[in-house]
């Protein structure tokens, strides 16, 4: 028998490749808004994520799991309408198409429609005033095929062990987030550009370096292969 330490790494590698694979031509609102570069890369080679990376994806995605269930138990006893499976809402240009699913979907009183996108973050003190731009550039595709409902960031502190400070510590949340036409039409533009340069196999810039985000690098599974490429350029 292996070690089991070495099971789990090789374990990881498999993890990476059971991930979707990407299609040119669809492209997917959670990424668009990152760096250019890092999800160009993404098209063509699977990201190999670290275990600590791994780990992290875990725990956000049991919180995310956690919270959908637990909205979804709260409208069937109160009366309101709670959807977690409104997928494949798509955009379609004759060259390429854009493709999403929102988290949750919420209809009260027949009428009143909010929408929440929930987001797992390692520190909350970190997030800008209205939290992360390319989170509400997700949520306004959302908000694009319900234009009249209204949006809610919902983000998880995952380096809290316990989940008893509800208000403060663990969760924060960004009301009353309306669709925005211009920022929708900025998404379009980017997957427009990204499907240009994964067409003509031509290398983005490193949005990331470019716009001082080193902080994007850290978490980037191509970093080391990004690093060269502008090393020697």
């Amino acid at each position: 028998m292996e070690s089991i330490i070495d099971m789990i790494n090789e374990g990881t590698k498999y993890l990476a490749e059971e991930e979707r694979e990407n299609q040119i031509g669809i492209y997917y609102p959670s990424s668009l808004f990152s760096c250019m570069r890092q999800t160009y890369f993404s098209y063509f080679e699977k990201p190999v994520y670290s275990l600590e990376s791994l780990k992290a994806f875990s725990i956000g995605n049991a919180f995310h799991e956690l919270i959908q269930k637990s909205l979804k138990a709260y409208g069937d006893k109160h009366n309101i309408i709670v959807n977690n499976e409104l997928a494949d809402l798509h955009y379609d240009t004759p060259t390429f198409s854009i493709h999403g699913r929102l988290d949750v979907f919420m209809l009260i009183e027949g009428n009143e429609k909010h929408i929440i996108e929930i987001k797992s973050h390692s520190d909350l003190k970190y997030l800008e005033a209205e939290g992360l731009a390319e989170h509400k550039a997700q949520l306004n595709y959302y908000l694009h095929f319900f234009p009249d409902a209204e949006g809610h960031l919902l983000y998880i502190n995952k380096a809290h062990k316990k989940m008893n400070d509800v208000d403060y510590k663990n969760f924060r949340v960004y009301n009353g987030i309306k669709y925005n036409e211009e920022l929708f039409g900025r998404m379009v533009s980017r997957a427009e550009k990204l499907d240009y340069y994964l067409k003509k196999r031509e290398l983005p810039e490193a949005e990331a370096l470019i716009n001082n985000e080193k902080w994007r690098c850290h978490y980037c599974p191509f970093r080391e292969k990004c690093f060269a490429i502008e090393k020697k350029g």
